[in-house]
């Protein structure tokens, strides 16, 4: 059997987000998928309470040994 585990870190993508996004707070992707809106884009970016997180090497070892256990 195979799984294929998908996720995003904080901030990584937004509303807005150049690749485009889907609305979720209208729950199971009924909202629907949106066009890229930059300036949708950049007030999310402004009003996030923190920086956005990039997972390193380091934490991406940690993650996936973490999976592995699992």
């Amino acid at each position: 059997m195979t799984y294929l585990l998908t996720f995003n870190c904080y901030g990584a993508r937004v509303p807005g987000d150049e690749r485009g996004w889907v609305e979720r707070a209208r729950g199971d992707h009924r909202g629907g998928y949106h066009d890229p809106n930059p300036g949708l884009c950049q007030y999310c970016r402004q009003i996030m309470k923190q920086e956005q997180y990039q997972l390193d090497l380091p934490r991406a070892r940690t993650v996936l040994q973490a999976i592995r256990e699992v």
